[in-house]
């Protein structure tokens, strides 16, 4: 793939695509996860989690010791406030934890083996 494909295919990853390729590859690595999803009302507003803190990363993964907190954004998606507190919260207690981009992605991917 010629450089300016590469960047086009970068720019138009929806968050959704992303997460599918790296849950696909932390499945095929030997990972256990799971992905916690918000859910919107009917009127068309994200609801809270039931209980505790929203912003809660999209997957956690475990795999011989290590964990691996994962938040997904397309390449121009912001982090909310809640998003980047949990995501301090997992590195303090010492899981890799990260917002991940399709930029980000081939990192991501080699770091996970």
């Amino acid at each position: 793939m010629n450089r300016a494909a590469h960047q086009a295919l970068i720019d138009n990853m929806t968050e959704a695509e992303l997460q599918k390729t790296v849950t696909d590859a932390l499945t095929a690595l030997g990972y256990v996860w799971t992905h916690f999803q918000a859910a919107r009302a009917r009127s068309g507003r994200w609801l809270t989690p039931l209980t505790g803190d929203p912003g809660f990363p999209d997957v956690i993964a475990l795999r011989a010791g290590v964990g691996w907190a994962l938040e997904f954004k397309s390449q121009k998606g912001r982090a909310t406030l809640g998003q980047l507190g949990w995501i301090a919260a997992f590195r303090r207690a010492g899981f890799q934890s990260y917002i991940i981009r399709p930029d980000e992605l081939d990192w991501l991917l080699e770091s996970l083996k």
